[in-house]
């Protein structure tokens, strides 16, 4: 089977088309952005949707949400927010990154690279089970993703 291209039910390839991803991928936004979250920290509230969290770090003890323009630090530890927010696509990609997969550009073992051209380490640790989480997500997503030899056989 060619690169980007999804086998079609008599068994030919039909080649991946942006509209295929694009539907499930509206849905998938559609029930992220309806649901918001609510943090509590020194008597600020912070109300966000689903969809506008781009990653959750954690530095110096702290813990950070971040938006597409805003930082704001939550008072619950990463494993705390974690579990508040796998409703989520969120995948963990380094021991102090958790990392919303709707936001990804590229991914690697080297490192991470979002939309907004934001680039965040991956560490080897988490690189293994991240990669198969976001493969998983984006192959149901998507319908499927080509495999590195199914890349190194196409070039």
């Amino acid at each position: 089977m060619k690169a980007g291209t999804v086998p079609d039910p008599d068994g030919s390839p039909e080649p991946l088309s942006a509209g295929k991803c694009d539907e499930s991928e509206k849905d998938m936004k559609k029930s992220a952005k309806e649901q918001y979250f609510v943090w509590i920290f020194k008597g600020m509230r912070i109300f966000l949707r689903g969809s506008e969290i781009w990653y959750v770090s954690s530095e110096q003890g702290r813990t950070l949400l971040h938006t597409r323009n805003q930082v704001y630090q939550v008072g619950g530890p990463m494993r705390e927010e974690a579990r508040k927010l796998q409703e989520l696509p969120m995948v963990r990609i380094h021991n102090s990154f958790l990392v919303n997969m709707d936001k990804l550009e590229e991914i690697s073992a080297k490192g991470a690279m979002l939309k907004n051209h934001e680039q965040i380490p991956v560490s080897r640790g988490c690189w293994g089970s991240a990669r198969l989480i976001i493969d998983d997500y984006y192959s149901q997503k998507c319908g499927s993703i080509p495999t590195v030899r199914e890349n190194l056989y196409y070039q």
